[in-house]
């Protein structure tokens, strides 16, 4: 940690490699000096998660962005439908007319099959103004790279610069370091799918539902992704409006 400075995070599973790979020699009857259960422990490290989501007020301000390049409107456009349908960005940018259903109802229905765990979601969407996107100006595709490089420079347009914490990487140092800075400066296409899963559950969509939509198949994965504890209070009045 301290000579190559890497993050303890990065150390942690560094060690977590070693210990496997001792264990496996241990297994192939390869000689091994070592108690693969001392190694490490001090490195297991969990380190301080910060949450940075993109609110529904700032999802309005990016909403109502005008004069835009071409490229940076799409960019803008895979932003509002990112938010609404909590994809992973290889699923989001992935996404084809083809997959999208629109109701008579004036609800739009996305069939995705997820690219990590092949699990198939089907994601309503009723916000007017993607539900427009979707329909007639539907965005064409780019690279993840160039989609997270414009993210920051549209939110940054929109006005989204409040100064908070987050973690960003250093050129200098090759690593990701804890940083005050405008908000636009710490976002990434993470950060939709994580706002979508944020704004659901502290509306008291229940847990299971957001999950079928998100893909996390661990209650334990899902509060640890969004930054919350288990509201058990909620889970409880979830199950008594289920059941009654």
């Amino acid at each position: 940690v301290g000579e190559k400075k890497y993050a303890k995070s990065h150390s942690g599973r560094m060690m977590k490699r070693l210990k496997k790979l001792i264990k496996e020699a241990v297994l192939r009857d390869i000689p091994v000096t070592v108690n693969p259960e001392r190694i490490g422990k001090e490195t297991n490290y969990k380190p301080e998660k910060i949450i940075n989501v993109i609110t529904q007020q700032e999802f309005l301000k990016i909403a109502q962005l005008k004069g835009l390049s071409e490229s940076l409107e799409n960019v803008r456009k895979w932003i509002l439908i990112g938010l609404l349908i909590g994809q992973r960005v290889s699923d989001l940018l992935s996404l084809k007319e083809e997959q999208v259903r629109f109701q008579d109802d004036g609800v739009a229905l996305i069939d995705i099959k997820q690219i990590k765990g092949g699990s198939t979601v089907t994601i309503p969407i009723k916000n007017q103004i993607v539900i427009a996107i979707l329909k007639h100006k539907f965005p064409y595709k780019l690279s993840d790279q160039n989609f997270n490089r414009n993210l920051k420079y549209v939110c940054k347009k929109a006005g989204i610069d409040e100064i908070i914490n987050g973690y960003k990487f250093n050129p200098l140092t090759k690593r990701k370091e804890l940083v005050e800075a405008p908000k636009f400066e710490l976002l990434a296409s993470h950060d939709l799918r994580r706002s979508f899963a944020t704004y659901h559950y502290d509306n008291g969509v229940p847990v299971t539902y957001i999950m079928k939509i998100t893909g996390h198949k661990r209650e334990s994965t899902f509060y640890e992704y969004i930054g919350k504890n288990p509201n058990k209070d909620l889970d409880a009045y979830n199950f008594l409006n289920a059941t009654s």
